[in-house]
This record gives C-alpha cells, structure tokens and sequence, in this order.
C-alpha cells in the first residue's frame, strides 16, 4: 500500500498558518496532505483548522463521531474549553468522515474515550499518538485533566498500557520510550 500523508491535530486557532509554514519549510506541498485527524476536539487540538484545510484542500478530515457535535457548534461541552470551543472554536467543514469508519494506511486508530468522547489515539511503526489520554510532564506520564468520566479514563490508560509499541507520543510534551 502506498504511503498517505497524514497530519495529527491542527493546534491553537493562530498556530494554523505556522503549521502550514513548517510543512512549506520542510519542502512539502500541503496540497498533497491527504487527511487531517483529530485526537479530538478541545481548541487546542482543532483550533487551527480553519487555516489549515484552506491551505490543504484535498485533504479529508477525520474526527470521533461523539465530538462532531463540537464543532458544529450543537453540543455542551463542560468548563472554559467549551466556552473558548463555542467563540474561538472552527467549524466543521462540509466534508469530514468519522473515524470509527478509518481503514486507511498503515495508521491504526484507537478509541480512546475519557478525556473527552471522542478522543481517538494512533498507532503507527511503533509508535502511540495519545493526545491527552496522559502528558509527558519532565519525562513521566501524568494525567492530563479529563473532560468526561474519570471511570472511564481510568479503564482506557489501562487499556493504553496493554498496546504494543515502541515510543509514546503525547500531545503536551516530548516523544518518550514506553513508560510502562
């Protein structure tokens, strides 16, 4: 199968335009990105969207099913998150597919709800994208603040644990060597 271009959150609404630029920078034509994945939908994981699917227009964008509803601006979301989601927050374009539906690439995407509901990690040639299921915080994984149910955050860091792989990439903080 050949390779696909693919690019893991989009960042803080005005870190849109320097993720293009470093795509440029790296002498890669961002019209080329073919799809977009969220890890899921806090503002700083989607906020630059807007810029980047504007510069990436044949890219698909791809969300968990339960936070679709975040960025058609439709659900509640708990705290001061979902009050800079609903005034700072991008749209949902016209064209996006949900990940429960992903068979593409050699990309393995992993419902991982707790922090939010449709928190989704990816695995790929050994090594984990957890978005927010835990932060490197001076190289130890701790808890990042969950959005939904503890319970349920607990099961899934279990669940994370029990993943083949060789590195952990969080979304806050450095790529490290599995720490469990």
């Amino acid at each position: 199968m050949p390779q696909e271009n693919i690019l893991i959150d989009c960042g803080l609404p005005w870190e849109g335009k320097g993720i293009v630029k470093e795509m440029q920078k790296l002498s890669y034509d961002p019209t080329c990105l073919e799809h977009i994945v969220l890890t899921h939908a806090d503002i700083d994981h989607c906020g630059g969207l807007k810029k980047i699917t504007s510069s990436c227009p044949n890219a698909t964008l791809w969300l968990g099913q339960d936070d679709v509803q975040y960025l058609l601006h439709a659900g509640f979301r708990r705290g001061l998150k979902g009050v800079i989601l609903d005034f700072f927050g991008p749209k949902l374009p016209k064209s996006y597919r949900v990940l429960e539906s992903w068979t593409h690439s050699d990309v393995q995407a992993i419902h991982t709800t707790g922090h939010s509901e449709g928190h989704f990690a990816f695995k790929y040639d050994g090594c984990l994208f957890i978005g927010d299921i835990y932060k490197n915080n001076n190289g130890k994984l701790t808890s990042a603040k969950k959005n939904a149910d503890n319970n349920v955050l607990a099961k899934t860091r279990e669940y994370i644990k029990s993943i083949d792989c060789d590195c952990v990439i969080p979304s806050h903080g450095e790529v490290m060597g599995v720490p469990w």
